[in-house]
């Protein structure tokens, strides 16, 4: 399970559990234990056998027994207490990529509505322009059929003679 997770200290997420469920830590907590006692004390004179000896190293040895006691005790509330961190912060990391994959098909979609969008308003700009472009045709013949037929009155006017007879109606008064 652990190891389909994406982040970017998985590393260090995968060694701490393998630590928490190793028994590495026991057997280093042993040798340190084992380190830090004192070598037992021998003197040239005395057996080791006397009655006086055998209670000191039992107390001694009943003593680092109830150290590696307190020490295992102590490493399995840590285990623990790590186990559950670990468990809550996977649960907030699904959570978070979950969230993170809605963001990112929100962000997807936003963005393709937004092309969409874009595009419509270009469309709209060039129709705009094209409109703009086809009322200033339609002005200009306006002005050219009022021209022309500005022209034709004159002529018509023209036509007639100063005598008030049209041309071309010769006899007519």
């Amino acid at each position: 399970m652990y190891a389909t997770l994406n982040v970017p200290n998985q590393d260090a997420l995968l060694e701490l559990i393998a630590l928490m469920t190793d028994t590495k830590l026991a057997d280093h907590t042993s040798n340190l234990t084992t380190q830090l006692s004192p070598p037992p004390i021998q003197t040239p004179s005395t057996p080791t056998t006397s009655t006086a000896a055998q209670p000191s190293s039992s107390e001694a040895e009943l003593s680092i027994v109830n150290a590696l006691r307190t020490d295992l005790a102590t490493a399995q509330s840590t285990r623990t207490t790590l186990t559950s961190e670990v468990a809550n912060l996977t649960t907030t990391l699904a959570s978070l990529q979950s969230t993170l994959t809605s963001t990112s098909s929100t962000a997807n979609s936003l963005a393709r509505e937004k092309a969409v969008l874009e595009r419509k308003l270009r469309d709209r700009d060039e129709e705009l322009k094209e409109k703009g472009r086809m009322l200033e045709r339609v002005q200009d013949e306006v002005a050219a059929l009022e021209m022309q037929v500005n022209l034709l009155e004159e002529e018509k006017e023209c036509a007639w003679d100063k005598r008030g007879v049209r041309r071309g109606s010769a006899g007519k008064r």
